[in-house]
């Protein structure tokens, strides 16, 4: 009877550790390799005008193969030039970014030379179409979709904030008037 547990122990403690053999691989999943891009642009951004902005790759894993995206540009904005890091070769086609050289966790791409129209209501660029080679199992990898947008103040809305900052400025000078005007009158009346 006492060799019977054993036998029964050591038959559930091989099975639990088959089972845990075979069945765990299946729950834990691989390591997500993500992949994004993102746009570092001036904080001062005006019509008429060109502005460069950095183009950046973005992965939480992995090791990447180049990188392919579709840039599109919003009305009355124009692409002047790209020029790329030292690290890949290629450029754009058609607004199609094709570029090769291997890569991993974040790297500049390069830098994306815009013009604005002095007509423009805001400076939009789309990223899409996203994505790149992972040199580790040699899988293509989708990138998230990239939206950089910047509204340009209307000059309605520039007379409206400067209504709102002036009058309230304009106020306050005026109590500050009347207060030493009547604490001057005060002086006057004790004489």
């Amino acid at each position: 009877m006492i060799r019977n547990k054993k036998i029964n122990i050591i038959l559930i403690t091989n099975l639990i550790l088959f089972l845990s053999i075979v069945i765990l691989p299946f729950n834990v999943a691989a390591a997500k390799k993500d992949l994004s891009v993102n746009l570092k642009c001036p904080s001062k951004i005006e019509k008429g005008t060109a502005i460069v902005c950095d183009l950046y790759a973005n992965s939480n894993g992995g090791s990447f193969d180049g990188i392919q995206a579709d840039i599109i540009l919003g009305k009355g904005v124009k692409l002047n030039s790209f020029t790329p890091n030292e690290k890949f070769n290629g450029g754009f086609n058609n607004n199609r970014l094709l570029y090769i050289g291997e890569w991993k966790s974040k790297i500049k791409v390069g830098s994306i030379n815009l013009t604005i129209d002095k007509s423009a209501k805001e400076l939009k660029v789309d990223i899409v179409d996203i994505s790149s080679t992972d040199i580790s199992n040699f899988t293509s990898v989708k990138g998230d979709n990239y939206s950089f947008y910047y509204e340009f103040p209307s000059s309605k809305a520039l007379i409206i904030v400067s209504l709102l900052i002036l009058i309230p400025i304009a106020l306050i000078v005026a109590i500050i008037i009347l207060i030493k005007k009547k604490k001057g009158g005060n002086k006057n009346e004790k004489k």
